[in-house]
């Protein structure tokens, strides 16, 4: 994944800028009080609300380099100029506030080559990978990982002869589990700003997520050694 995120902080927004835009009457539930996306060629931009009491709200994206790599975004003004050609509702929203900071990710993908050590040493979270916050798969990976590691150092404490094999196990499986988390993100620079295409895209792949992983890790599936090695 070559791309790049910037995103800015601002307290004190008029909430009404974009409550008028979204359209109240669509919806049953609060169109504020969610992680909004907005969506065009080769980038996503998010709306998330951080506190209500303040105002404050997060508004910023994934840019995928192939289609920016000339304008990266790396300065809040090149930020909010972009927001104002191509997102007039949350450039308004933004400009209705006070700044808070801004930050720029240059190179946000990686992925540790290990995550559970027999030194008894663990990575998980952003520490251990991260691809892409589209689908806001990180809480959904942690939990894989902290169950994972729990049950390690449960096995560990216990004196259980099994325990570094488990450790093995867990490793590979975790490590596997999130390049596949990172491939739902392949080919999204063609995909992004096509309301068709994104459509299908997100019915097929939270088919795979909710149809797949979820009850996998209800039935905790990811850990059984031997289902964690196929």
């Amino acid at each position: 994944l070559d791309t790049f995120t910037s995103w800015v902080r601002v307290s004190g927004v008029d909430r009404t800028l974009f409550e008028e835009a979204a359209g109240a009457s669509r919806c049953a539930t609060s169109n504020y009080y969610v992680t909004n996306h907005f969506m065009g060629h080769g980038h996503w931009l998010w709306l998330i609300p951080i506190c209500a009491e303040t105002g404050t709200v997060s508004v910023g994206g994934m840019f995928h380099k192939k289609i920016f790599g000339e304008n990266p975004l790396d300065r809040e003004e090149k930020l909010s100029a972009f927001l104002k050609a191509n997102h007039e509702v949350l450039f308004k929203l933004v400009d209705s506030g006070d700044n808070v900071d801004f930050i720029h990710w240059p190179n946000p993908s990686h992925q540790s080559k290990r995550m559970f050590s027999q030194d008894r040493w663990y990575a998980l979270g952003d520490a251990a990978f991260f691809g892409d916050a589209f689908y806001s798969l990180g809480i959904s990976t942690v939990a894989v990982a902290v169950s994972s590691i729990t049950e390690i150092i449960r096995a560990r404490m216990a004196g259980e002869p099994d325990a570094a094999e488990k450790t093995e196990a867990y490793n590979d499986f975790n490590l596997e589990f999130g390049m596949t988390a990172m491939s739902l993100y392949r080919d999204h620079v063609h995909h992004l700003g096509n309301a068709s295409a994104m459509s299908w895209r997100i019915y097929l792949e939270y088919m795979w997520w909710f149809g797949l992983w979820v009850p996998a890790f209800i039935g905790k599936w990811h850990l059984d050694v031997d289902m964690c090695r196929t």
